[in-house]
């Protein structure tokens, strides 16, 4: 008995339709990607550093509770793009230096950036430099 391998022309342009449709859910899948989906994410009422710019790579998210906190040591000078998510009015406020010294920079409520040379909002505060922090309350800065 002879096999075929030949297929029939429906059978032909099913699997070429099939093929098309697989490529194109692939190209599809692949220029969508969770990182650009999430940019610049990060829950309400909490504030938020990157360790790239435009809120790409891992994130360090700090609530709103007060006083100056020194970054982790796994955090500190890592930062590279920042968000102040407080919707309540909350000042973020940055250092240079561990407990709160040196060179600072202040982000209002409901603003975001990157620090350093980086692209889009810029903030003038150095790249990978941020050591400590601090959270101040509506009514108590200007």
């Amino acid at each position: 008995m002879k096999t075929s391998t030949a297929q029939s022309p429906t059978r032909k342009a099913l699997a070429v339709a099939a093929a098309v449709g697989v490529a194109t859910v692939g190209t599809v899948l692949a220029t969508a990607g969770p990182a650009q989906a999430a940019a610049w994410y990060c829950p309400s009422n909490i504030a938020c550093f990157w360790s790239n710019g435009d809120a790409g790579g891992a994130v360090w998210t700090i609530d709103t509770s007060q006083g100056c906190k020194n970054m982790t040591t796994a955090w500190n000078d890592v930062a590279s793009s920042v968000r102040n998510n407080a919707n309540h009015g909350y000042l973020l406020r940055f250092w240079v230096n561990g407990n709160c010294s040196g060179k600072s920079y202040s982000i209002r409520p409901n603003q975001q950036g990157n620090l350093g040379n980086g692209g889009g909002t810029r903030y003038e505060f150095p790249n990978d430099a941020v050591s400590s922090y601090a959270v101040y309350p509506p009514g108590t800065w200007g």
